[in-house]
């Protein structure tokens, strides 16, 4: 247990080291900072450039939990009216929104091509060898899959990047100007006259299978992640690419592809190995923290606050105590919850709860399993769980 704490306590500085310096973090002529050539020497400079992937999108999880859940029946406007959150509860998004902006995910998508550009510089030794490397080169190219997955099935039109974009970014402008910006500061617009437009959705969608077969194929060649040398806990593998979260995905996309079979020969591959855990213990994969919910979630968002105070805007969205950061943004439809819950043993049910006669959703504020002890205020580090075990079962039926 000692040992396990000192490698989450490894992982976050460097986490932490990433995110509040993710500004400068691939910028090569910073006059302290450590230039492109100098870098991918050995396997911290690999794992600290492979959290600078995930380092991008995490931050933003708010904006998946609009793209998805907010635009779903479960999900409406809590007390407080956001006039760009209730576009996504009414499903009529207009351009303006600024939760539309995607430049998080070229963000990481860059990131995820710079890794593939520059892993070869990497000399094969006892730390990190060719099938260590592999490792690597699975998971940009199943994070980039991930990206232009969200990409295609959220926004009509859209930009595929093909090329670098480093965290600065130099375009010409309609005007004719030369101008050197921040990826994150810049507007879809600025990032579609940049990047190449795909012909036709199919291009996107041969893109992400095809990363998609790389990432499988080189994840199943690789062996367990290591950190300095040694064998990585188990659960920090949750927010890694791994084999089974790749598998997931490419389940997921080949049933929006109408390609049932592929789907249950990808989902085959997790769901007859892992399975839906106990009931009991459903709740800790929210309320806990990133040791729990190991048996339930294959790839998440995880925040160590108590470490590197890292945090997201989950609570913002949806506490309705103000005193904790809470906005109250978006509740859960308790009519729906009830009659799809309709179990009183239902485990499921802890996903909501009522404080002060207003439903919340739980799983993101909450710190028990029984609508009690709430996470303190501007705390919220609840882990955001993108790819679960119930996934792969739900794919392959």
């Amino acid at each position: 247990m000692m040992k396990n704490k000192f490698y989450i306590l490894i992982i976050w500085i460097l986490v932490a080291g990433i995110t509040t310096s993710c500004d400068s973090f691939f910028d090569i002529d910073l006059k302290n900072g450590v230039k492109e050539e100098d870098f991918y020497k050995n396997s911290n400079d690999l794992n600290a450039a492979a959290f600078g992937i995930y380092a991008a999108l995490a931050p933003q999880v708010h904006q998946f939990l609009l793209w998805g859940s907010a635009r779903a029946d479960m999900v409406t406007n809590g007390s407080e009216r956001d006039a760009f959150v209730t576009e996504f509860v009414n499903n009529q998004v207009s351009d303006l929104n600024p939760y539309t902006n995607y430049a998080f995910l070229y963000q990481a998508i860059a990131r995820c091509n710079q890794q593939l550009e520059n892993l070869y510089k990497v000399t094969p030794s006892v730390s990190a060898s060719r099938k260590y490397l592999d490792g690597f080169y699975g998971e940009a190219y199943f994070v980039r899959a991930l990206c232009n997955f969200w990409l295609v099935r959220t926004f009509r039109d859209f930009p595929l990047l093909e090329e670098d974009i480093s965290e600065q970014t130099k375009y010409v402008s309609s005007e004719g100007d030369t101008i050197v910006a921040r990826t994150l500061s810049l507007s879809n617009e600025d990032i579609r006259s940049i990047a190449l437009q795909p012909e036709s959705e199919q291009k996107v969608w041969s893109l992400i299978q095809s990363d998609l077969n790389r990432a499988l194929q080189l994840l199943r060649n690789s062996p367990q992640w290591l950190l300095d040398g040694y064998a990585q806990p188990a659960e920090l593998s949750k927010i890694r690419a791994s084999l089974k979260a790749a598998s997931t995905l490419a389940a997921e996309v080949a049933v929006w592809l109408q390609q049932y079979e592929k789907a249950i020969a990808y989902a085959t591959g997790v769901t007859g190995t892992e399975s839906l855990g106990n009931a009991d213990a459903w709740a800790s994969q929210f309320t806990g923290t990133i040791t729990n919910g190991t048996a339930y979630t294959l790839f998440s968002f995880a925040y160590a606050y108590d470490y590197a105070r890292e945090t997201n805007r989950l609570q913002e969205f949806t506490s309705n105590v103000e005193e904790d950061g809470g906005s109250y943004l978006l509740k859960p439809v308790m009519s729906v919850y009830n009659e799809i819950f309709n179990e009183t043993e239902d485990c499921r049910r802890i996903s909501a709860v009522r404080i002060n006669r207003q439903p919340l959703i739980w799983k993101y504020i909450g710190m028990d399993a029984v609508g009690e002890s709430m996470r303190e205020p501007y705390e919220s580090s609840a882990s955001f769980h993108m790819i679960k075990t119930a996934d792969a079962f739900l794919w392959q039926a």
